[in-house]
């Protein structure tokens, strides 16, 4: 890119973000990721690589992969629990992450997607799934793990450290039944609670005689995490990473409280006898220490690439609702109704405030006020198609992709510290005619001095700067979608600009990175 040294003027109280969003005048698979850590191995698999446990779960679950978390009462019978969670969720079945032990026992991490939860504030949940292989005549058994976030401490990072991990860790039932509570600050454990499976006979309506108290006492275990910095396929510990996938986590649940082991009572919901088990040697399985059989580390399985990040927030029905209002004022060509719309997002990605804002009729420039000393979590917008001369004479011509205007309003946000940085990313989105386009910082501080060589003229307006970069890297108002996004992906790449573009369509959503490789050709790389 060419570079031009330009002052930069800051606006007091209130920030105006010019969107002239507008003017152009102005794949291939990733192979499954596997790990040797000590003698545990870590694979990728999908449903159809794992026969047995995908039985197991459909005759569980009645041949659906849909489960629910209950509130406090369960199939009739009132057992009185402390998380009152409605969530309905299907089973993510291509992003399996298995964990073998030394002595060839499999855990299966699944994600599980939400369809509906409720807002706890300041906290951001996340659900698996948990398959164990035991030695019994089923073979498994399984539970629902929540992972409910403490906001503040994810959005100071962008990656999980559970060395510092601050929330809660919530077990359920394979049916929806809350079965235990972990609290965390710091790192270290500061709360628990183990609920006794069946009410009590006596108070069958308040009867749950399982308490919470302080963690500690001797023997008591705890959640011990171990962390993979490198799940690169055929990775061995102590050799060089090869590839930039954020690290794994290990959770060995070895906690015990004063009724019992958390995954003892995972496996005898309410009471229910677990099946015979024995050693090779003959030794029972289960002893007053709990079962020997099983393995206890299972992997935590959330999002931490950009794509998958999109994909989950793409998941909400609400965000979507807002995507396809967007997409249907793209393809509007009426004259005088033509709008660029859009929704300034606010607090939790996954389930965000929304602020509308509109361009207005046939104005492909977009204006509007954020606060200094804000911070907003997203900004989802569309572009409409216009090619005409205003009564000013200005030509007008609309892009099919993200445009110059579009990287000046992301650096403006960035500038002045206007992103809510969070585990889940900064979604900043184009719709356009059934396309999404998301513009991802990689590297905010590039971005940001870039910016600041030429973005702006002296009078805080926008510059020619990318205007004729657009021109000179070939994106037009009469290029094709794929070509515009070719080309922009090489100008971001070649140029160290910082940023990533992703793209999916609007209907069945599947976001992809733009890729280019080293000999300047692009393809969409898929999120595995």
């Amino acid at each position: 890119m060419k570079h031009t040294l330009w002052k930069w003027k800051f606006l007091t109280f209130l920030l105006l973000i010019l969107f002239s969003c507008q003017k152009d005048d102005a794949a291939k698979p990733d192979k499954d990721a596997h790990n040797h850590f000590g003698e545990q191995q870590i694979k990728k698999v999908t449903s159809r690589d794992i026969p047995k446990v995908m039985d197991f779960l459909n005759r569980k679950n009645e041949g659906q992969l849909r489960f629910k978390i209950k509130p406090s009462t369960i199939e009739g019978l009132p057992v009185k629990s402390s998380e009152l969670d409605l969530i309905f969720t299907d089973l993510e079945t291509d992003k399996i992450l298995a964990l073998t032990d030394e002595a060839g026992r499999t855990n299966y991490t699944f994600r599980l997607i939400l369809e509906s939860a409720p807002h706890y504030e300041g906290e951001e949940s996340f659900f698996n799934l948990i398959v164990k292989e035991i030695n019994t005549e089923e073979g498994y058994y399984a539970y629902i793990q929540e992972y409910r976030i403490d906001q503040n401490w994810y959005t100071s990072s962008l990656y999980l450290n559970m060395a510092s991990y601050t929330g809660k860790m919530i077990f359920y039932s394979l049916e929806g039944l809350y079965m235990a509570r972990v609290t965390f600050t710091g790192g270290e454990i500061v709360d628990d609670h183990l609920r006794t499976p069946c009410p009590d006979p006596d108070d069958p309506v308040n009867g749950d005689p399982g308490g919470s108290g302080g963690y500690g006492g001797d023997g008591t275990g705890g959640l011990i995490f171990t962390d993979i910095p490198c799940p690169c396929e055929g990775h061995l510990v102590g050799q060089g990473c090869t590839c930039a996938i954020p690290p794994l986590l290990i959770i060995s649940e070895k906690f015990y409280s004063e009724d019992g082991k958390i995954n003892e009572s995972l496996r005898t919901v309410c009471g229910s006898a677990p099946d015979p088990c024995f050693l090779p040697n003959g030794d029972p399985c289960c002893t007053t220490e709990g079962c020997e059989d099983e393995n206890d580390g299972t992997i935590i399985n959330i999002p931490t690439k950009p794509c998958e990040k999109l994909n989950m927030i793409s998941q909400n029905q609400d965000f979507m609702d807002k995507i396809n209002e967007l997409n249907t004022a793209s393809n509007n060509t009426t004259p005088g109704t033509r709008r660029e719309k859009g929704y300034i997002m606010e607090g939790p990605v996954t389930f965000p405030n929304y602020t509308y804002v509109e361009s207005q009729p046939d104005d492909p420039n977009m204006n509007f006020n954020i606060s200094t000393g804000s911070v907003i979590s997203g900004y989802i917008h569309n572009h409409f198609f216009i090619n005409e001369t205003n009564a000013n004479g200005e030509k007008m011509q609309s892009i099919n992709v993200p445009s110059d205007a579009d990287l000046v309003a992301l650096y403006i946000i960035a500038k002045n510290n206007l992103i809510q940085q969070q585990f889940l990313g900064f979604p900043f989105i184009v719709v356009y005619q059934g396309n999404m386009y998301h513009l991802e910082i990689t590297d905010v501080a590039a971005f940001i001095a870039l910016g600041d060589l030429g973005f702006l003229n002296e009078d805080g307006r926008m510059s020619d700067f990318l205007k004729d970069e657009f021109v000179e890297n070939n994106i037009k108002h009469e290029n094709s979608s794929t070509s515009n996004m070719n080309n922009l992906a090489k100008l971001l790449h070649n140029g160290n600009v910082g940023l990533d573009l992703y793209q999916s369509p609007v209907n069945n959503p599947n976001w992809r990175k733009v890729k280019v490789n080293a000999n300047n050709t692009v393809s969409l790389e898929n999120c595995n």
